[in-house]
């Protein structure tokens, strides 16, 4: 029984984990439509975006549903502008989803399509295969302890690989740029396979601490890929629900499997991999002379290389067992370190003339829901950092060659994305969008300093770089958009060297910003992620199953065709399955009010706790937007044979967060002698305030919660005590 509420416990902390209690502050009005698929909960100001998330869940469910199967349990989105996360979950306890909504910078890793689309997809995905997983054992389980329990019984029956490598098939099949069209999402195993690594099916679903193992989307979407292609597009949505109707009872997914494939796990493992590796497009590229080394106990990784004036290279440096850093690589090989990253989402950065700049994470002090992205400036030579901006939302900066201004993306999700020019005190100078409906990226000033170089995207996710002349205001595309990923850029003199993808590589290409040729001028089987050539040498990051590795090579300067390519299936998809949603109309709903009391109370879950002496069993409670927090209980104690009952309250929804809560307890004792024990029943309540703050910020993570409550306890005796002991009644803090 321990093993039992342990387990419900971690699962309740895994579903509650992406979640922030009273995280939004009190001032957002929020807004919901509704449609037959999902309710969406947004702030006054998205509406245009509401629709469009509920437009495509209402696509997706009523034209595509049956790979997973049709059963739906509506749910309630809730999206949030103010985190600078690029995320979303859906969770069970309770059912909802959250969208945060701010697009990322890196477009290698989950893509430039429509954010909104990319969020929609994928995450619906998983509110049709929770729906459809309510049955067997899963819905028994359910039935007893709500929806924690059956989230609990999904999860140990249906690993997280088919969960979220269903998700990333259901993107790759509905979008242009789904990840199983992005090569960095195929370089994972290929690097893996490409080093002749060969894991056991245990270590490809736990991972390593010391090797580079890749995710479970990663190989989830190959498996999943290769199970739909050999047996059908119905084999996951067979196999998936036997299994959480825990149909076997022991090793529900490899029981299903066997009976409707024949094949054990390990077999299809293994046979997902070979195919995988006789399919992917092989590069004709040689490796590079490395110039870091590999370690056989840790992943070690150098990014985003600049050539400094010295002949030396400046680079960030990661490992699992240390924060980042950043330092010069000298030309005889010695690494000096500069200095250490501070806290961000985002590791990129720039370099020019004895200076680096990066966004940092500036978390607000209260509200969860709300950080900001600021900009560090540090001088490489004294290692001192100088905070740029406060409570910004700005991103990919770059500094000018004189060091007096900086140009970075300002981005939030309620307004257009748009190209800042500022001085080194925070002040902005300039700000330029040349369409309102582009996303901007890693900024970098040209020759001159007059004009800046940005990676721009449209809705569709077709990219391009656009140049902006700051003193005239005007804009030109010296890459046109089409369906292609780039991102960043080294600006040399007149040319400018930055990653692409085409024809199913992400390599290092050339172009100068004068004449507009281009030229490839390396690629590796695995791909190139930021790099430069110097002396007729490309000195890049060649993403390796070690790491992204430092590696030199003579540039080869071949010419690059105008005509593009564009991002196909890179794995076991029939592109006739193809739809890309970027071009589906939006539907139009109605808009109203939503007041924050809506289902206050929202009981969803029963939970077991068994703490020696003490047997309790909890039911929890938590509203949509996740301002209060309840739970009922009931706790049988077995040295005193007492009951006890009681109920707790939270809200989350002011700056003060108000606590309260009662509890009742029959047949108390107190042992006074051998023969005689007299017995009490007590009432306890209290209320009081908490102040949860979040004091993050440069090197650390720092919380610090406030809580003071006044407290009343009320003891009465029963029995013989009634007659020679005297009721307590007493109050304290």
């Amino acid at each position: 029984m321990r093993l039992v509420a342990s387990i419900v416990a971690a699962t309740l902390a895994l579903s509650a984990g992406a979640q922030q209690f009273g995280g939004n502050p009190a001032s957002i009005r929020w807004r919901q439509l509704s449609s037959p698929a999902v309710r969406v909960l947004y702030p006054q100001g998205m509406d245009s975006a509401a629709a469009r998330v509920a437009t495509v869940s209402n696509y997706l469910q009523q034209r595509h549903a049956g790979t997973i199967g049709t059963a739906l349990q509506p749910i309630s989105i809730v999206m949030q502008p103010d985190v600078n996360y690029s995320n979303a979950y859906v969770g069970l306890g309770p059912w909802r989803s959250e969208f945060y909504m701010m697009p990322p910078q890196n477009p290698f890793e989950l893509g430039a399509n429509r954010w909104t689309d990319n969020l929609a997809i994928h995450e619906f995905r998983h509110v049709q295969q929770f729906s459809n997983y309510n049955r067997g054992l899963s819905r028994a389980m359910g039935a007893i302890f709500g929806q924690n329990g059956r989230a609990l019984a999904n999860v140990m029956a249906v690993p997280d690989w088919f969960f979220e490598g269903d998700a990333v098939w259901y993107e790759t099949v509905h979008s242009a740029q789904g990840r199983g069209r992005l090569p960095a999402q195929m370089a994972t195993w290929r690097s893996v396979l490409a080093e002749g690594r060969r894991y056991s099916y245990a270590k490809m679903r736990n991972g390593s601490l010391r090797q580079y193992v890749p995710n479970h989307y990663d190989l989830g979407y190959l498996l999943v890929s290769y199970g739909r292609q050999r047996f059908g597009d119905s084999i996951w949505r067979r196999v998936t629900q036997d299994a959480a109707a825990y149909k076997p009872l022991f090793y529900p997914l490899q029981g299903a499997l066997k009976r409707h494939t024949g094949l054990r796990l390990s077999e299809l493992v293994a046979a997902t991999m070979a195919d995988f590796e006789q399919r992917w497009p092989r590069s004709e590229s040689a490796a590079p002379q490395w110039l870091t080394a590999v370690s056989n106990q840790r992943v070690i990784n150098y990014k985003y290389p600049y050539p400094a004036q010295d002949g030396s290279t400046v680079l960030l440096k990661t490992a699992d067992n240390q924060i980042p850093i950043f330092i010069k690589r000298m030309a005889g090989g010695q690494e000096q370190r500069i200095a250490v990253k501070d806290i961000g989402y985002d590791d990129y950065f720039s370099y020019r003339n004895g200076r680096i700049v990066y966004a940092a994470l500036q978390p607000d002090a209260r509200w969860g829901n709300r950080d900001y992205s600021v900009l560090r400036l540090l001088d490489v030579a004294t290692g001192q950092t100088h905070q740029v901006s406060t409570r910004s939302r700005l991103f990919s900066p770059d500094i000018s060659d004189d060091g007096q201004r900086l140009v970075a993306v300002q981005l939030e999700p309620r307004r257009a994305s748009l190209l800042q020019v500022l001085n080194t005190e925070g002040q902005v100078l300039q700000s330029f969008t040349a369409d309102s409906s582009l996303v901007y990226s890693h900024p970098k000033f040209l020759a001159g300093d007059q004009q800046v170089l940005a990676a721009a995207r449209q809705p569709n996710g077709h990219m391009g770089w656009l140049v902006w002349n700051s003193s005239t205001g005007e804009s030109r595309w010296l890459l046109p958009p089409a369906s292609r990923l780039v991102g960043f850029p080294v600006v040399l003199g007149d040319t400018v060297y930055y990653t692409a993808t085409e024809a199913g590589f992400d390599g290092l290409y050339a172009q100068q910003i004068g004449t507009g040729q281009r030229w490839q001028l390396a690629q590796y089987g695995t791909g190139i992620y930021g790099g430069y050539v110097q002396q007729g040498q490309v000195v890049a990051s060649y993403f390796t199953a070690g790491g992204y590795r430092l590696g030199q090579s003579s540039a080869l300067a071949v010419p690059v065709p105008a005509s593009v390519v564009g991002l196909s299936s890179l794995y076991a998809i029939d592109s006739s399955r193809y739809t890309d949603l970027s071009t589906l109309p939006n539907e139009s709903f109605s808009s109203t009010r939503y007041r924050k009391a809506t289902g206050l109370f929202n009981f969803h879950s029963w939970q077991p706790e068994l703490n020696e002496p003490d047997y309790t069993m909890r039911l929890y409670g938590n509203n949509v937007i996740n301002t209060t927090q309840t739970d009922l209980f009931y706790t049988y104690n077995t040295n005193e044979t007492s009951h006890s009952t009681g109920f707790n309250f939270a809200y989350g929804g002011w700056y003060l967060q108000p606590i309260a809560g009662v509890k009742q307890t029959w047949s108390r004792d107190v042992v006074y002698n051998d023969d005689t024990t007299f017995i009490y029943n007590e009432t306890e309540a209290y209320a009081g305030l908490s102040l949860p703050l979040n004091l993050s910020g440069g090197r650390q993570f720092r919380f610090l919660t406030l809580t003071t409550s006044l407290h009343a306890d009320h003891v009465r005796w029963q029995g013989i005590g009634k007659q020679l002991l005297r009721n307590l009644d007493f109050t304290y803090f």
